[in-house]
């Protein structure tokens, strides 16, 4: 979701932003695509809260504001109201899958957004044990419990994305040197 708030194209993100919010609303009962909803707004909050900019800045600078995340009339800033959607769609995955792991690993992002450490480690804790779509997600996850000193989680996690796609070097970050010697080749 990082291509989010670097995307050169603002007009192809607002469509991808709007599809996805489309998709989701036709489709209420797919927790995942809900999940995947909450990443990217939690992506957007991210932007706005780095840069703590007005939102006629942002959309000087090419980041596509869309009226109904930014506008609050109670004050709060652009980027809890986008936290806050992020919250509610995760909420309503883990209603419907429970033991969806991404839900978990964005909501423990957004904690982590926010300063909340204690929260962000409950909902990390919840997702030990539950799969991850992909090899990029168990590295995050594995990122985060290195922060919280967690190691042998971390190891765990990175050796599980370092096993789907051993070719990947970034995903040795935290691996145990035996899952990936002669797996991950420097390319340079």
């Amino acid at each position: 979701m990082s291509f989010l708030a670097s995307s050169k194209r603002p007009f192809e993100l607002a469509q991808a932003y709007q599809s996805l919010k489309e998709v989701v609303a036709e489709d209420s009962q797919d927790a995942l695509l809900r999940t995947y909803l909450a990443e990217m707004q939690h992506a957007r909050g991210d932007f706005a809260l780095r840069q703590n900019w007005i939102s006629h800045t942002m959309e000087l600078f090419g980041v596509v504001i869309l009226p109904s995340d930014w506008d609050r009339a109670d004050g709060v800033s652009a980027c809890i109201a986008v936290y806050e959607q992020a919250t509610k769609n995760l909420d309503e995955a883990i209603d419907i899958a429970p033991d969806l792991g991404l839900a978990y690993l964005v909501r423990s992002k957004i904690f982590l957004s926010v300063g909340l450490h204690d929260s962000a480690l409950d909902a990390l804790s919840s997702s030990v044990g539950l799969s991850l779509p992909t090899p990029a997600h168990y590295l995050e996850r594995a990122e985060i419990f290195n922060f919280f000193n967690k190691t042998a989680l971390a190891v765990s996690d990175s050796d599980t994305a370092a096993r789907i796609n051993p070719n990947q070097n970034e995903y040795a970050a935290y691996t145990n040197p035996y899952v990936t010697e002669d797996k991950c080749t420097d390319l340079d």
